[in-house]
């Protein structure tokens, strides 16, 4: 199944911001709180900006085979009553607590339902007046300025799961999808990558005839649990690899009185 939701937004300035937030991983010792506060607060303050969750809301890791001990006993995790999925979720809903009605809705990731089947998390995340997304969505905004449509723009958004060691290989991967899927704007999470590129989609119109270029936008949203932490150990240490992570997101603007343009900022 795949979601198909549309959101008109009212806004006062001069552009929307959308920002997707994904790959918390709450439950890993490595999570970058104090970067996710400094999200959750720009968004809670600036009217005109919105977002949407790109999964891996939670650490979430299980029992292992071959006798390597369930990451769920760990000392760390009990310590911070975050050894179950359930609490680190709880966990997860507090930290967003205070933009919660700027949701555009939640897409789900492979650590979310590692655990918890997706059936569940939709009663979680819908219990709790979140919208329910799945794994991948189709969002149209329709951007209203003083009572007029200004402008219209569809988003795709998956969680994904490229596993490549290269930057590159996400980026065609994602370009290689954007030729089956229909959108303006392409994201996808799961990399731990942060970066973006543009694209021209060129729009014909026969009354007078031109053609009209469309921006389109690719991002690779980052994450927010850090790959290095001075005098401790991590899992990307235990199996090191060259894929580029970055913390953080990248931000899409939509100007209003430029409805072919979109914006993106790192």
């Amino acid at each position: 199944m795949v979601y198909i939701i549309s959101r008109k937004i009212r806004v006062k300035g001069d552009e929307l911001h959308i920002e997707p937030l994904g790959d918390f991983h709450v439950g890993s010792p490595h999570i970058d709180l104090d970067r996710i506060r400094d999200r959750v607060e720009a968004i809670r303050a600036e009217p005109d900006r919105y977002w949407i969750g790109m999964g891996d809301y939670i650490e979430s890791i299980g029992p292992y085979r071959r006798g390597i001990v369930d990451k769920r006993w760990m000392e760390w995790l009990a310590r911070h009553g975050l050894q179950t999925p359930l609490q680190q979720l709880d966990e997860f809903f507090k930290l967003v607590e205070p933009i919660k009605k700027k949701c555009l809705g939640l897409i789900i990731g492979n650590h979310d339902y590692t655990i918890l089947d997706p059936g569940d998390l939709k009663l979680e995340f819908e219990n709790r007046g979140y919208r329910f997304l799945g794994p991948m969505a189709f969002i149209k905004i329709e951007v209203v300025k003083n009572g007029k449509l200004r402008r219209s723009d569809w988003i795709w958004a998956c969680h994904g799961s490229y596993a490549g060691m290269r930057q590159g290989g996400a980026v065609n991967r994602l370009e290689d999808l954007s030729r089956k899927y229909y959108a303006d704007v392409y994201l996808h999470a799961h990399t731990h990558a942060k970066n973006f590129w543009k694209g021209i989609r060129y729009i014909p119109q026969a009354d007078p005839p031109r053609l009209i270029e469309k921006t389109m936008i690719y991002v690779l949203t980052g994450c927010f649990v850090r790959e290095h932490v001075v005098n401790d150990f991590s899992y990307t240490e235990i199996r090191p690899s060259p894929r580029t992570i970055r913390l953080g997101i990248i931000t899409i603007g939509f100007p209003i009185d430029k409805p072919e343009v979109i914006n993106a900022y790192d």
